[in-house]
């Protein structure tokens, strides 16, 4: 009987969940913003998730306050925040895993980006792909100086500008293969963010690799290569074996290449994949201290097996005596 019960009360809730759904649907759909605020007033379910949408964030499963802040007729009203007071969880995501901090920092919403932040909302959250806000912001719409501030103010509320989606790639390399060299050096040059110029991407490019494989411009390598307080390594290598230098000289960028070269810029050929791991001291050690041939000439061996020659016949000399 209780079993019975359960499912009966299940197919309630599953039931009500729908008909919120529906009804929230063709609210934000015709961007009905009377309708919606009687929902509010109704005390309609708001954490739930609405199917059969065209959502560019979340696929065709979205949810009432993700959906509303894609809309620009809705998202620039009092309607998400009246919403979230009113007990919209502003974590609650939708199935692919795409929150509202995530969907605003995509469209570049600075303003809704900030007064999220009021609330507690989990800035770290990944959506499908390992996709978190910050990724979401480096690879979205708006003006550079609108995503400029949106990521300022996600690194200060503790984002990990650091972090990489699936196939690796992070804010940075995100950005240089926009190339966007205005947004790449203030974020490298603001010494408030965690932000390491060296990530790379699965295939092992890195923010210098994707720039100088797509440009030609010594000013800006020289700008962010000047940034002593992030220690650029110029000498990291893709998938390929290939350093930054190596791609300029490829892509006859010749300028770049330059720049590259003063700054200790070498080929790939010629960086090690690893330490030696015997010191010059050791080798030292080992040649003359064995009495083994480490360490000596091609000449000096070949005057060692003279005097041995010489040396033999002379006493073959005295044996036959």
């Amino acid at each position: 009987m209780k079993r019975i019960c359960l499912i009966f009360l299940l197919l309630a809730m599953t039931a009500t969940a729908h008909a919120a759904d529906r009804r929230w649907q063709a609210a934000i759909e015709t961007a009905d913003l009377e309708a919606a605020q009687q929902l509010l007033a109704d005390g309609v379910e708001m954490n739930v998730h609405i199917h059969g949408v065209e959502s560019r964030h979340s696929g065709s499963v979205t949810t009432p306050l993700n959906w509303i802040f894609e809309q620009r007729d809705l998202a620039g009203t009092s309607l998400p925040w009246t919403m979230i007071e009113a007990g919209a969880d502003p974590n609650f995501s939708a199935p692919d895993g795409t929150t509202p901090l995530y969907v605003v920092a995509a469209k570049g919403n600075r303003d809704a980006v900030r007064d999220l932040l009021h609330y507690d909302v989990d800035v770290n959250a990944a959506a499908e792909g390992g996709w978190t806000p910050v990724l979401a912001t480096a690879n979205g719409q708006g003006l550079g100086s609108h995503r400029l501030e949106i990521l300022q103010r996600l690194a200060a509320a503790g984002a990990d500008m650091n972090a990489q989606q699936e196939d690796g790639w992070s804010v940075l390399t995100l950005l240089a293969n926009r190339e966007e060299v205005e947004l790449i050096y203030n974020l490298l040059a603001d010494r408030q963010i965690d932000i390491d110029p060296n990530t790379q991407i699965n295939s092992g490019w890195s923010l210098l690799t994707i720039y100088v494989n797509q440009n030609d411009n010594p000013r800006f390598l020289r700008q962010i290569l000047d940034l002593s307080h992030r220690d650029i390594n110029v000498n990291l290598k893709n998938g390929r074996g290939e350093t930054a230098l190596d791609i300029a000289m490829i892509r006859n960028h010749t300028n770049s290449a330059q720049v590259l070269r003063d700054r200790g810029g070498l080929q790939g050929a010629n960086v090690p994949d690893a330490p030696p791991t015997q010191t010059a001291s050791t080798e030292e050690e080992s040649s003359s201290g064995s009495g083994c041939s480490i360490g000596r000439g091609p000449f000096e061996l070949l005057v060692l097996a003279l005097a041995a020659l010489l040396l033999s016949r002379r006493r073959m000399g005295h044996i036959k005596a």
